[in-house]
């Protein structure tokens, strides 16, 4: 698990936190919990926290040469199999 912990001032929390929710999805994570929660600071009506919760897990890099593999084995597999079929309609046509 990953904790990032910065104190942002005079930002808005809800841009900032859509930027790193959508930050961590192109590095290829996937996004567990995602919430906001904004609370009034004591003693202050006009000045509130926003803490920010993302979870995510990162796939592994086992899972990702995997993943490539079978992508590639695929694409073999079409172009074998139209090689075949090229062949066969070269064989009828003799």
């Amino acid at each position: 698990m990953m904790q990032i912990r910065k104190t942002y001032s005079e930002v808005k929390p809800e841009l900032l936190y859509d930027e790193v929710r959508d930050f961590i999805l192109k590095q290829g994570a996937i996004v567990g919990e995602a919430k906001l929660e904004t609370y009034p600071m004591p003693g202050d009506s006009s000045s509130f926290i926003s803490r920010g919760i993302l979870t995510f897990n990162i796939q592994d890099e086992h899972k990702r040469a995997l993943d490539q593999l079978q992508k590639l084995t695929d694409s073999f597999i079409v172009d074998i199999e139209q090689i075949a079929r090229d062949k066969e309609a070269e064989l009828m046509e003799v």
